[in-house]
């Protein structure tokens, strides 16, 4: 456990049994067009290389995270936490885990430019500004590539 996993917290690789529950977690935690759905979250369960880990709270899936290693970079493709169980370590643990499993070349992920509480989560753990998606997540909602070098 990392200093910053919360105690109470397990973070382990995904089972089949998980996914329902993810499914649900996808759409607390983002937006209905953003949200991971059932039969993407089965497919990448089966992709090789795609490494799949939850964080599971008193029995119950808190958070997931989604990544995989793709030619000269390892990508966090996904990072979702319950947002009741936001701001207690669980997102730290989880791009800590997802570090580890893929320590393949540079680290990077695509975070929305307006959704400051996770970008300082991934400038705290070493990402850096490393451009930007235009229109990414819909109109006017620009991507912000932050890259942590290894």
């Amino acid at each position: 456990m990392s200093a910053h996993q919360p105690a109470d917290v397990t973070v382990r690789r995904a089972r089949f049994g998980d996914l329902r529950a993810v499914a649900h977690l996808q759409r607390e935690a983002f937006p209905k067009e953003l949200a991971y759905h059932l039969p993407a979250l089965t497919f990448l369960k089966v992709v090789p290389g795609v490494v799949f880990i939850v964080a599971v709270r008193d029995g119950a899936i808190v958070g997931n995270v989604i990544g995989d290693y793709q030619g000269d970079k390892s990508r966090v493709i996904n990072l979702a936490v319950d947002p009741a169980h936001q701001q207690r370590g669980v997102g730290t643990a989880l791009l800590r885990a997802i570090d580890a499993a893929l320590p393949h070349a540079d680290l990077v992920l695509l975070v929305q430019v307006e959704n400051s509480r996770a970008e300082r989560l991934y400038l705290r753990e070493g990402f850096a500004p490393d451009g930007i998606a235009a229109n990414y997540y819909g109109r006017d909602r620009d991507g912000q590539w932050m890259r942590k070098r290894r």
